[in-house]
């Protein structure tokens, strides 16, 4: 019962879709190599604009306006703010342990 039903269906959804003409294999891959043109510049386009964004834009304290900065300044800048002074250091420090008497517990 239920395969009949299903298959009365579908052909009523093939009968009210107009019929497609068959395209060819090269035509469909030209469509697809197309598409995926189209996202990889806008990919692109946006992650450049992401960067040069974060990277080189500014705003200057005095007048609150974007401002942008050299290529000298920025990686500079990101040299100074990213990475720690003394690599050896940063990894040998230790956190302190969590002092687990602290709180009274519920007993």
């Amino acid at each position: 019962m239920i395969w009949e039903t299903r298959r009365k269906l579908r052909q009523l959804m093939r009968s009210v879709r107009p019929e497609t003409q068959q395209k060819t294999f090269q035509e469909l891959t030209e469509n697809r190599f197309r598409g995926r043109v189209v996202l990889f510049v806008l990919g692109w386009s946006v992650l450049g604009l992401s960067l040069l964004k974060y990277l080189f834009e500014r705003v200057d304290p005095v007048t609150g306006k974007v401002i942008f900065i050299s290529p000298n300044e920025a990686k500079k800048e990101l040299w100074t703010t990213a990475a720690p002074k003394d690599l050896f250091t940063a990894i040998s420090e230790k956190k302190q342990p969590r002092d687990t008497n602290a709180y009274e517990l519920d007993d």
